[in-house]
């Protein structure tokens, strides 16, 4: 366009004309031989008045393109040539108009490209245009990526006449990305090596407090079987004391290792059928339900893709919880169902207990953590905590929703592995 612009157009006002009107200009009516002289009067002719019109609206649009941040570069069809380079570009890659104008774009920019350039120029002729990232060097040697777009211009004919390349430099955002994923699977790392940790810790002081409770329930049975005349009442009941603590000491011990084989043990995922799994829960409890009036129900409910044995265990634990926290009822009344919250399906476990204060929620599912003293209700504070691990591991999780006196409702979710 600088040609036409300087008032030198080798090629023809036609050929101006065109690119203008590919630019948007409108255009002008091609003068005729008579109309393009000056008029008898002096006045000036049609012509030139579309000429000069034309290189005003040139130069409006030659005006917002260097405005524009982007590079954009006109190039040759066949021969790589840059014809056009802007501002962008010129910030961009270092090189000044003059400096680039006349070159080959492949060999000043050392591009990097997926394919060659014909099948670039291919490409973009056959689908109106080419996305995709280009490497390209700057003046100073800096090596850039760029989000780049091909579009192929054409003449009245509609044979191509250049390439319009639009490039945006994305290097410093791919290499906070990089820094990103780094600085994440650095922090993946540290907490499997921290978790592991823990969980090899928690079994080493596991299998290495057995011993020391054995012994302690063994010198009670002594002490009763073979010294029994010589205990007072209150003799026997501080023994019958520890022999109690000594039993709740061994199953905090198992449920502490339960707890930490599971960051180990590999999920072994199947269909599962939750409404016969949690049946099959409820059945199994049986034992701590004799002697107390206890509507136990269990609704149909969705099947899930998971561990079954694992989630038997989610179901185990959150019926026990309720059966535990209703003993207090005349009448417990437990469900066991699915509901449908924000799309997902979640399985919940509802009873009419004592119910809980919403403040404290947060420590619910925390490795033995109680918001009840164990006086009033036997338990080691791990059963939840046990609850979320396996959620979480099937990707999901689990909260709960209490009243105070009013009873609790604890759901779990399996990820989006639903069916």
């Amino acid at each position: 366009l600088d040609p036409l612009l300087q008032g030198d157009a080798p090629r023809g006002r036609a050929y101006y004309w065109s690119m203008a009107s590919r630019l948007g200009a409108r255009a002008p009516r091609p003068p005729s031989r008579i109309g393009s002289r000056p008029s008898k009067n002096g006045q000036v002719s049609t012509a030139d008045k579309d000429l000069a019109r034309l290189q005003q609206e040139l130069s409006e649009k030659a005006a917002l393109i260097d405005l524009a941040h982007d590079a954009i570069v006109v190039l040759g069809p066949v021969d790589d040539r840059i014809r056009y380079w802007n501002r962008g570009a010129e910030d961009l890659y270092g090189y000044t108009a003059m400096e680039a104008i006349g070159r080959v774009g492949g060999q000043l920019l050392k591009r990097v490209a997926p394919v060659s350039f014909a099948e670039l120029v291919s490409k973009a002729s056959e689908s109106d245009h080419w996305d995709g990232r280009l490497k390209h060097t700057t003046k100073t040697g800096e090596e850039l990526v760029v989000e780049s777009r091909w579009a192929v211009l054409r003449d009245g004919a509609h044979a191509a006449s250049g390439i319009l390349e639009v490039n945006r430099d994305i290097t410093a955002r791919l290499r906070a990305e990089d820094a990103l994923r780094e600085a994440n699977q650095s922090l993946e790392i540290r907490v499997q090596e921290r978790t592991e940790e823990l969980e090899s810790f928690s079994s080493s002081v596991a299998h290495d407090l057995r011993t020391p409770l054995r012994a302690i329930n063994g010198f009670v049975d002594v002490l009763v079987e073979e010294a029994p005349g010589e205990l007072n009442a209150e003799a026997l009941d501080a023994l019958a004391e520890i022999r109690s603590n000594a039993v709740r000491m061994g199953q905090l011990i198992d449920d502490l290792l339960a707890f930490a084989r599971l960051g180990k043990q590999e999920l072994e995922k199947g269909d599962v059928d939750m409404f016969r799994l949690a049946r099959r829960a409820a059945a199994g409890l049986a034992v701590i339900r004799a002697g107390r009036s206890i509507e136990l129900n269990v609704e149909p409910m969705p099947r899930c893709l998971g561990d079954p044995a694992l989630l038997e265990q989610v179901w185990t634990n959150l019926l026990a919880n309720a059966i535990k926290f209703t003993a207090g009822r005349a009448t417990a009344c437990i469900t066991a169902g699915a509901e449908e919250r924000e799309g997902r399906v979640c399985y919940f476990v509802r009873d009419n207990g004592v119910g809980f204060d919403m403040a404290h929620a947060g420590k619910l599912f925390g490795v033995f953590q109680r918001l009840h003293a164990a006086d009033e209700f036997e338990g080691t504070g791990v059963g939840l905590a046990t609850v979320m691990r396996i959620s979480s591991r099937h990707g999901g999780t689990a909260w709960a929703l209490a009243s105070l006196g009013q009873g609790a409702t604890f759901y779990f979710t399996v990820g989006g592995n639903q069916h």
